[in-house]
Protein backbone atom coordinates (compact mmCIF):
# COMPACT_ATOMS: atom_id res chain seq x y z
CA UNK A 1 0.00 0.00 0.00
CA UNK A 2 0.96 3.65 -0.81
CA UNK A 3 0.06 7.22 -0.17
CA UNK A 4 0.25 9.74 -2.54
CA UNK A 5 -0.71 13.62 -1.26
CA UNK A 6 -2.87 14.66 -4.46
CA UNK A 7 -3.26 18.75 -3.82
CA UNK A 8 -1.84 21.30 -0.77
CA UNK A 9 -2.49 20.69 2.74
CA UNK A 10 -5.53 22.93 4.29
CA UNK A 11 -3.84 24.92 7.05
CA UNK A 12 -5.84 26.70 9.64
CA UNK A 13 -6.05 27.00 13.45
CA UNK A 14 -8.46 25.18 15.61
CA UNK A 15 -10.21 27.01 18.38
CA UNK A 16 -10.83 25.34 21.96
CA UNK A 17 -14.84 25.48 21.60
CA UNK A 18 -15.41 25.22 25.52
CA UNK A 19 -13.37 28.63 25.95
CA UNK A 20 -14.04 30.67 22.74
CA UNK A 21 -12.74 33.70 23.86
CA UNK A 22 -9.07 32.12 24.42
CA UNK A 23 -6.33 32.21 21.21
CA UNK A 24 -6.41 29.10 19.13
CA UNK A 25 -4.19 26.41 20.54
CA UNK A 26 -4.12 24.46 17.58
CA UNK A 27 -2.42 24.49 14.13
CA UNK A 28 -5.27 22.05 11.65
CA UNK A 29 -3.26 20.63 8.77
CA UNK A 30 -4.95 18.56 6.51
CA UNK A 31 -3.15 16.75 3.30
CA UNK A 32 -5.61 14.78 0.79
CA UNK A 33 -4.02 11.45 0.12
CA UNK A 34 -5.22 8.68 -3.02
CA UNK A 35 -4.32 5.45 -1.37
CA UNK A 36 -3.21 2.58 -3.51
CA UNK A 37 -3.84 -0.05 -4.48
CA UNK A 38 -7.68 1.28 -3.03
CA UNK A 39 -7.66 -0.91 0.06
CA UNK A 40 -10.95 -3.09 1.13
CA UNK A 41 -11.32 -1.40 4.44
CA UNK A 42 -9.26 1.53 5.56
CA UNK A 43 -5.75 0.99 7.21
CA UNK A 44 -4.82 2.15 10.77
CA UNK A 45 -2.27 4.65 10.86
CA UNK A 46 0.20 6.50 12.54
CA UNK A 47 0.32 10.04 11.96
CA UNK A 48 3.40 11.94 13.41
CA UNK A 49 5.04 15.13 13.36
CA UNK A 50 8.41 16.85 14.28
CA UNK A 51 9.92 20.24 14.37
CA UNK A 52 13.15 20.26 13.29
CA UNK A 53 15.37 17.23 15.01
CA UNK A 54 13.00 16.52 17.60
CA UNK A 55 11.63 13.15 18.20
CA UNK A 56 8.16 12.42 16.08
CA UNK A 57 5.34 13.05 18.53
CA UNK A 58 2.78 10.21 17.09
CA UNK A 59 -1.19 9.68 16.97
CA UNK A 60 -2.46 6.87 15.69
CA UNK A 61 -5.58 7.21 13.18
CA UNK A 62 -7.57 4.31 12.99
CA UNK A 63 -9.27 3.20 9.30
CA UNK A 64 -12.91 4.27 9.98
CA UNK A 65 -10.95 8.33 11.09
CA UNK A 66 -9.78 8.09 7.76
CA UNK A 67 -12.51 10.40 6.46
CA UNK A 68 -12.52 10.74 2.77
CA UNK A 69 -8.46 10.34 2.51
CA UNK A 70 -7.31 12.73 4.45
CA UNK A 71 -4.64 13.21 6.65
CA UNK A 72 -5.21 15.09 9.80
CA UNK A 73 -2.84 16.58 11.89
CA UNK A 74 -3.36 18.99 15.34
CA UNK A 75 0.04 20.41 15.98
CA UNK A 76 0.30 22.54 19.45
CA UNK A 77 0.40 26.15 18.03
CA UNK A 78 3.88 26.78 20.03
CA UNK A 79 5.45 23.63 18.26
CA UNK A 80 4.98 26.14 14.89
CA UNK A 81 7.36 28.77 15.42
CA UNK A 82 8.20 31.40 12.68
CA UNK A 83 10.70 29.52 10.43
CA UNK A 84 10.67 26.17 12.09
CA UNK A 85 11.07 22.93 10.15
CA UNK A 86 8.03 20.98 10.67
CA UNK A 87 8.17 16.92 9.13
CA UNK A 88 4.96 15.56 8.68
CA UNK A 89 5.03 11.44 8.97
CA UNK A 90 1.73 8.83 7.82
CA UNK A 91 3.24 4.89 8.77
CA UNK A 92 1.82 1.52 9.14
CA UNK A 93 2.86 -1.17 11.10
CA UNK A 94 6.72 1.19 10.59
CA UNK A 95 6.63 1.50 7.85
CA UNK A 96 6.61 4.98 6.47
CA UNK A 97 3.86 5.65 3.44
CA UNK A 98 3.87 9.76 3.21
CA UNK A 99 6.53 11.73 4.49
CA UNK A 100 6.76 15.86 3.69
CA UNK A 101 9.06 18.53 5.30
CA UNK A 102 7.37 22.23 5.38
CA UNK A 103 8.76 25.48 6.61
CA UNK A 104 6.65 27.24 8.71
CA UNK A 105 5.89 31.21 8.36
CA UNK A 106 2.79 32.92 9.60
CA UNK A 107 1.17 35.90 7.87
CA UNK A 108 -0.50 38.13 10.25
CA UNK A 109 -2.20 35.36 12.85
CA UNK A 110 -2.63 32.38 10.20
CA UNK A 111 0.61 29.45 9.71
CA UNK A 112 1.60 28.81 5.86
CA UNK A 113 3.22 25.78 5.46
CA UNK A 114 5.87 26.24 2.15
CA UNK A 115 7.57 22.86 1.47
CA UNK A 116 10.70 22.10 1.15
CA UNK A 117 12.41 19.91 -1.19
Amino acid sequence: MRLFQIDSPVVGLSTNLSIPEEPPGFVKVDVPVRIEPPPKRLPRLTLAYSLGSEDAVPRVLEGSKLVHNWLWFSIPREHCPEGGCLTLYADMDGTVLWQKSYRVRWKQSMPILDELS
